[in-house]
């Protein structure tokens, strides 16, 4: 039988029902149309191959499935005359038809009454009438609960009827009737229902209850009849419920369930008939399909499924006997297995790699090991032509945003590869403490100049955060900046609105205690923060972010004082009354349609068609061209659109809704601030985190509203994940089953506050430790079992107890001994007592301070800031210091520690440790301290300054690599605790770099550190990260005073620093500015450029005495000197920049750079005794040569012979051969 792609894929979906189905309803009349005649089809070629016995059993089946096709209609409804004549066939079993000849074999028709998701079949018995009704699909929710199959029995229901009474005509009319009516006219109260927006609506995505079948047909039978025996089949049936992004789901065809269950049931109570024989037809019938599936060379996916659908049915039978029906089967089978065997066969052909041994054994090999390099011989034609270069190159000093408006806000540059970034950010964060208050006064009117300070908070913290992260001291100024800024937020949002100031802000101050500060003006600005995050006694317990539709919320104070949002509420209202009463009218009218149609529907008579054959005129009924019968289905289109209330039915979640469509700017904008600071700073936790919207519907977009909407979008916005009806399947209703109430429906939004940026609903945030991770000293990897002890968060104010310090002696490590060990974890417990503990250890120490980790512990807890207390800047955790007689214990056994120390420069750790505790003692100390205590900074500073120019001639005159390096590293420790000695603050500052001899050491020390901090093996310390953000900051701050001193006033310390470094420089010109931090002069005709924030110095626009960081971080040049710096002047040679002063194993060294195709290559070039060799780029024999022979050498080429030698990289020099 003719069979379209459709209605194959209709087959396969619903018979073999495989894993991946449509999601979609795929319900057709001609599809279901076809399935019955298939099964007809193949029925009676399986009667005829199934021998005498079977045949009547066959035809018997053929017949009851011919009175179900020809009791539907086009649409797929019983039709009434086809219903009629079925039934009237019924009761003329035996008797002649003159039209076709023959006896009528009717006995059993079977109906598939559509709306009510029920079967029906009425068989003859010898006296009587059989009735049964059975249920079809299952409920969506059998399906999807039920593990496995769904265990199912049919019939439901059986009634008997006499003969006599189920023969008058009068019955069968009104049975006929009312089998109809059922078929195509739906139930509201069977239907299955769901709850939304408070009123109860039709979930038609569902199944129908079957009742108006199984139970009220059943009753009405039953007046006329008798309860029948019910002999019941068991059917273990596989449903599936798909759906995807559509109106309605995929379920299995109910008909074919119904085709199924009437074959079983017909088979098995035909006195001829079995079980078995239904079993043996259903893969006879499967095996029809997979026929026609290969026929039309359908996908080998289906073929296979049917193929295994067929085998395992085939094992169920167990031992059947031989037959045409199974010789059939069998062909059919193995016919298409063969087809998808030729079908791999194929596939593996075509990706088959050929191969030609032809073409091998023609195969040149001379000629394939020749092969070309065009990058290296593009690379050596250049040698030649290289010329020389000129000495002088012109200066551009790379801007950076120190000098800022002090009545603008700051700008942040997103960067974070950006070698000024520390210092961008310092400017920022030395606005915020000294402009933010003058800013603030002058823009406190000004709502768009909310707008600006969350922007400022937004990208600073963006541009801080990775910039900060793993830098402790760093991460503290952050945090305290960004409490600063939204402060500044707060204030303006509750000048514009002062109803705020009933509310809680949701910021916990005791978060802020585990922030490192150094300075007392920093401690004094956390102190006033503190101050103003403490929640005062008669604020209202609910917050200003989270009271969605709560009666003392901020939004429903807000609106019951607002006019404006009052007006707007009643206006929309009053639209939204003059819309439904529409609505109303609209169904009103619809409704009176159905009925006229439906009163036709009853009043009209089906039209027959007078036909004559064999000289017999006979009537017939066109169920296609019947006027009557396309009455049933044009009134299944009367459908109507739902009016939904455009506000919530609650009142109060009515007046935020209208509260949010035009929401105070300062408002929303505080609110989007404080939601960042929460979830994005302090990184607290959210009781919804990870339970996002199933959907997503905001108010903004909701077009009922749009046109009263005025408020732009925020971060915080109202969400329903809930669809409005207008976007549900329900949008339209049906005019046949529903009612006014069904017309006119609550607003279906359920809205709570979103977070679109995490998208997750706003919910209560829970305070975290995390910044006590961020601002706490990460320790050596080494002495990871200590970390624990250091980290003191605002849960725990006194850190780990002696008890667990001594219950962790196990985890010593091997370099440390136990006593040190118990020490260091005893060392911060207490706030109170921390600073007792220093002077114990100072005083008898037992604890060494020339490791690190000694270091990293006292600058953690002399940092710390520890928990608030409203009548100390100082706080308890820093009140010791502040005492005259502690302070001077503390002086004094520091001067001697300092003592011990002072003739060993390998101590510069220990110097480190008391230089810190010095500088943090003159920060917190009682003013009759000072003098001493900057008696004992100035005498840091002359050891450590001492100590650094001995480090640095050992440096020079070692020529050993290895110990070059640890002598430098030393240098470069040293230099920065001597930077350390000027962290000082206020008028001690000023004073320091006012005295020339003191500035000059700063300024040398920075050219020093400048020259040699970017050494890669010490970026894993992080003691020395922390000393060197130190630095950095320090010259931040000393960059004005140094200017002004320099620039301004003649100070000769600039002179002094560089005269040390450079014994040749004089002056030859006044100093003059050039740039927030550039200084230049001349010496001769030589132009002179340093940075008073860097210590970069440049001569003619090059680095005295140093390569370019350019040169010393490029590949090629760590291959070939590792981390070793080098002595250089100009070069003479054509292409070539700097020669070394000094030679490498033997050679002399000349370099250069030389970029090409946007890649900067080193160049190279030897020279001894006539000889001269060239660096050969790596990148001009990658992926040419085998990586070994590329990555790991290093190579050369020989001028005079051509030749190219490959030295392994940990011997990269040439060897004596090339020299010869």
């Amino acid at each position: 039988m003719l069979c379209t792609d459709e209605q194959l894929d209709y087959l396969f979906h619903h018979l073999i029902l495989p894993a991946k189905l449509p999601g979609h309803d795929d319900t057709l009349a001609l599809n279901e149309e076809f399935l019955i005649n298939f099964v007809i089809q193949i029925l009676a070629r399986f009667g005829e191959l199934s021998g005498d016995d079977d045949d009547p059993v066959a035809k018997h089946c053929i017949s009851m499935l011919k009175n179900t096709r020809d009791a539907r209609d086009s649409n797929g409804y019983l039709d009434s005359r086809s219903v009629q004549n079925s039934l009237k066939r019924l009761s003329e079993q035996g008797k002649f038809n003159p039209i076709t000849d023959a006896r009528t074999a009717d006995a059993t028709s079977m109906y598939h009454i559509t709306e009510q998701n029920a079967g029906l079949i009425i068989r003859r018995l010898e006296s009587s009438y059989s009735l049964q009704t059975f249920e079809l699909s299952p409920t969506n929710k059998a399906t999807m609960t039920t593990k496995g199959r769904l265990i199912r029995e049919f019939p439901a229901t059986v009634t008997e009827v006499s003969a006599k009474d189920f023969n008058n005509s009068s019955f069968q009319e009104v049975l006929t009737k009312t089998l109809v009516k059922m078929s195509h006219q739906a139930v509201a109260e069977m239907q299955p229902q769901v709850k939304k927006a408070q009123q109860m609506h039709n979930e038609e995505r569902d199944t129908t209850d079957p009742r108006i079948v199984t139970e009220l047909l059943t009753s009405f039978l039953r007046g006329a009849g008798t309860p029948g025996e019910i002999k019941a089949i068991q059917k273990r049936t596989r449903e599936e419920v798909s759906w995807n992004n559509s109106r309605d789901p995929w379920t299995r065809s109910p008909l074919w369930l119904l085709l199924r269950v009437g074959l079983q049931l017909t088979m098995t109570c035909h006195p001829q008939g079995s079980l078995h024989l239904y079993k043996r037809f259903m893969v006879f019938l499967i095996a029809q399909a997979l026929k026609i599936a290969c026929e039309k060379s359908s996908s080998s996916e289906m073929i296979h499924l049917m193929i295994a659908k067929i085998s395992r049915r085939l094992c169920k039978l167990g031992d059947i006997e031989d037959g045409a029906w199974l010789h059939t089967i069998r062909d059919i089978v193995s016919s298409a297995s063969g087809n998808l065997k030729k079908r791999w066969i194929n596939i593996q052909r075509r990706n088959e790699q050929p191969l030609d041994f032809n073409a091998l054994a023609e195969f040149n090999y001379e000629e394939h090991t020749a092969f070309s390099l065009p990058e290296l011989d593009t690379f050596l034609a250049t040698i030649p032509r290289r010329q020389h270069l000129l000495t002088t190159k012109e200066f551009k000093a790379k801007p950076i945003a120190l000098a800022l408006e002090p009545l603008t806000l700051p700008t942040i540059n997103g960067s974070v590869n950006n070698d000024s970034k520390s210092f961008e950010l310092a400017a920022v964060e030395t606005w915020v403490q000294g402009n933010l208050d003058t800013w603030l006064e002058h823009h406190l009117s000004s709502e768009q100049s909310c707008h600006g300070l969350k922007t400022l908070l937004e990208h600073y913290h963006m541009s801080a955060e990775r910039w900060y992260t793993g830098r402790p001291e760093g991460m503290s100024r952050m945090l305290l900046t960004l409490g600063e800024i939204w402060v500044a937020i707060d204030k303006m949002a509750i000048h514009h609105n002062p109803l705020m100031l009933k509310y809680r802000h949701e910021i916990p101050r005791e978060v802020f205690s585990d922030l490192l500060l150094h300075s007392k003006s920093d401690m004094e600005r956390l102190n006033r923060l503190e101050e103003y995050l403490e929640d005062p006694s008669g604020k209202l317990k609910l917050s200003a972010l989270l009271s969605y539709g709560q009666r003392l919320s901020f939004a429903v104070e807000y609106f019951r004082q607002s006019p404006k949002l009052q007006a707007k509420k009643e206006q929309i209202e009053r639209n939204a009354q003059r819309d439904r009463d529409k609505k109303l009218k609209q169904f009103r009218e619809l409704k009176a349609k159905y009925d006229a149609i439906m009163k036709k529907y009853d009043d009209m008579q089906c039209e027959q068609v007078l036909q004559v054959q064999h000289d017999v005129e006979y009537y017939i009924h066109p169920k296609n061209k019947c006027r009557r019968c396309a009455l049933p289905a044009k009134v299944k289109k009367l459908k109507i659109a739902p009016h939904e209330w455009p506000l919530p039915a609650d009142e109060l979640e009515a007046q935020t809704s209208v509260f949010e469509m035009d929401v105070p700017v300062t408002f929303a904008v505080w609110r989007d601030a404080t939601v960042y600071f929460l979830d994005n700073i302090l990184r607290f936790e959210s009781s919804s985190a990870g339970d996002y919207p199933r959907a997503s519907f905001p108010l903004t977009t909701y077009k009922p509203l749009s046109p009263w909407f005025e408020s732009q979008r925020h971060r915080v916005q109202l969400l329903s994940e809930i669809k409005p009806h207008s976007q549900t399947h329900r949008n339209q209703k049906s005019i046949e089953t529903c009612t006014e109430a069904d017309v006119c429906l609550n607003n279906g939004l359920r809205f709570q506050y979103h977070d679109s940026s995490r998208n997750i609903f706003l919910s209560t945030f829970k305070p975290t430790t995390d910044i006590s991770k961020r601002c706490t000293i990460k320790l050596p990897s080494r002495a990871h079992a200590l970390q624990r002890f250091m980290a003191r968060t605002w849960r725990c104010e006194n850190g780990e107890t002696p008890n667990q310090a001594i219950a962790s002696q196990s985890e010593c490590p091997e370099y440390m001994s136990l006593g040190e060990f118990k020490a260091l974890a005893l060392l911060p417990y207490g706030y109170r007592l921390q600073w007792m503990n220093i002077l114990t250890q100072l005083a008898m120490p037992t604890v060494d301070f020339n490791k690190p980790e000694t270091a990293l512990f006292l600058l953690q807890m002399m940092l710390q800031a520890g928990p608030f207390h409203k009548d100390e800047t100082t706080r308890q955790a820093h009140t010791r210091p502040t005492e005259v007689e502690f302070g001077s214990q503390l002086l004094k056994y520091l001067n001697e520690s300092v003592s011990r120390v002072q003739e060993n420069w390998e101590s510069y750790t220990s110097l480190c440790s008391f230089t810190c505790l010095t500088t943090r003692l003159l920060a917190i100390a009682d003013k009759p301290l000072s003098t001493q205590i900057l008696e004992l900074i100035t005498r840091c500073r002359k050891i450590s300054y001492k100590w650094v120019m001995h480090l640095l001639t050992k440096v020079q005159d070692i020529e050993h690599r290895t110990q070059r390096k640890e002598f430098l590293e030393a240098a470069i420790h040293t230099a920065l605790v001597c930077i350390e000695t000027f962290n000082l603050e206020g008028e001690h500052f000023e004073q320091v770099l006012a005295d020339e001899q003191q500035a000059s050491i700063l300024l040398e020390t920075s050219i020093i550190i400048h020259n040699n901090a970017d050494l890669q093996h010490l970026q894993g310390d992080a003691l020395y990260g922390i000393m060197l953000d130190r630095y950095e900051m320090t010259m931040h701050r000393a960059l004005p005073i140094l200017a002004n001193e320099i620039v301004s006033k003649g100070s000769l310390s600039l002179d002094l620093a560089i005269k040390r470094r450079w014994p040749d420089f004089v002056r030859t010109g006044e100093w003059s500015s050039i740039s927030d931090h550039w200084v230049t002069t001349a010496t001769g005709k030589l132009q002179v450029h340093i940075s008073l924030l860097t210590g970069q110095l440049l001569v003619n626009g090059s680095p005295v005495s140093r390569l370019p960081r350019q040169y010393e971080t490029h590949r090629e040049y760590q291959k070939l000197f590792g981390s070793a710096t080098m002595e250089v002047m100009p070069s003479n040679l054509p292409g070539m920049s700097f020669c070394a002063t000094k030679m490498f194993h033997g050679y002399t060294v000349h370099l250069g750079i030389q970029t090409k195709k946007r890649v900067d290559d080193l160049l190279v070039r030897l020279s001894k005794k006539g000889s001269t060799l060239d660096l050969i780029p790596l990148r001009t024999l990658q992926d040419l040569l085998p990586d070994i022979l590329a990555d790991n050498h290093v190579h050369w080429l020989e001028e005079a012979s051509g030749d190219v030698e490959f030295c392994h990289v940990t011997d990269p020099w040439p060897s004596k051969n090339m020299e010869s």
